[in-house]
C-alpha cells in the first residue's frame, strides 16, 4: 500500500516540475551578437537593457492552449527588468470587432494576472510583428515594457 502511494504521488510531481520547467523554454536571455544596434543597448537613463530572445515556434504553440473563457490555470512566463521570470495566469482579450479578428487571425490580445506573491497585471499582444508587453505592478507607478528591438522581431527588450 505504502509503495502504491509513494507512485502516485510521484507522478503528479514529476509532471508538475516538467510543466513548470518548460514554461521558460521560450526566452532564451542575451541575444544574437549583431541582431541588436549598439544605441538599443542601453535605456534613456543610462542603464543597460535586459535582453532576450524569444522563441517564436515555442511561444506561439503555448498561446494555442489560451482561451477567451475566465481565467484558468493556464500560466505562461514572462521576464523582467532584472532577468527573473514571473508565470502569468493567461486569457485571451480580443480588442477587435469579430469581423476584423476574422479577417486577422494572426493578430491576438490577452491578459494575465501574476501567480507570485507580488500582484502584477499583463497586457500583451502577439502578431507576425512579434511580442509587445506592459507588466503593471501593484504600487501603480512601475511599468515594465517588453518590445522587440532591432532588426529582428524575436529579439526583445525588458524595460522600466
Amino acid at each position: 500500500m505504502k509503495t502504491k502511494l509513494h507512485l502516485v504521488l510521484s507522478i503528479p510531481i514529476f509532471f508538475f516540475s516538467f510543466c513548470g520547467w518548460s514554461q521558460s523554454d521560450y526566452w532564451e536571455r542575451g541575444t544574437p551578437e549583431d541582431a541588436v544596434p549598439e544605441n538599443y543597448l542601453m535605456s534613456e537613463g543610462g542603464e543597460k537593457l535586459t535582453l532576450f530572445t524569444l522563441q517564436e515556434a515555442i511561444f506561439q504553440e503555448a498561446l494555442q492552449g489560451v482561451k477567451k473563457q475566465p481565467f484558468s490555470d493556464f500560466t505562461i512566463s514572462f521576464p523582467d527588468a532584472k532577468g527573473r521570470f514571473a508565470q502569468y495566469r493567461i486569457r485571451e482579450t480580443p480588442v477587435f470587432a469579430p469581423e476584423l479578428a476574422a479577417k486577422y487571425p494572426d493578430i491576438r490580445s490577452f491578459t494575465g494576472y501574476s501567480t507570485g506573491t507580488t500582484p502584477q497585471k499583463i497586457r500583451f499582444s502577439y502578431s507576425h510583428n512579434g511580442l509587445q508587453a506592459m507588466v503593471m505592478h501593484s504600487t501603480g507607478s512601475d511599468i515594465t515594457f517588453i518590445e522587440k528591438v532591432g532588426k529582428e522581431k524575436a529579439v526583445s527588450a525588458v524595460k522600466r
